[in-house]
């Protein structure tokens, strides 16, 4: 575990959960949220979910990833 926390402290950090993490601080969510999905929800009777939360949680999320990612959140 030592060994693991010190290759993340230095950048080292798999690709699939730094995907996981750009999407929920660009949106708030774990899933993208498409037009189908809307749609989807729409015959079930649902409403929409919208593209992100709330613009007072998404500024939470994001200053917690900045303190905790800071050198990959910019990263494509």
């Amino acid at each position: 575990m030592l060994t693991r926390n010190l290759a993340v402290e230095r950048g080292k950090f798999p690709e699939r959960p730094m995907s996981l993490i750009k999407q929920i601080v660009k949106t708030g969510r774990t899933l993208e949220v498409t037009q189908a999905r809307d749609l989807r929800r729409a015959s079930l009777g649902l409403p929409k979910i919208g593209e992100t939360v709330s613009k007072r949680a998404l500024d939470e999320i994001q200053k917690i990833a900045k303190k905790g990612f800071p050198w990959r959140l910019d990263e494509k």
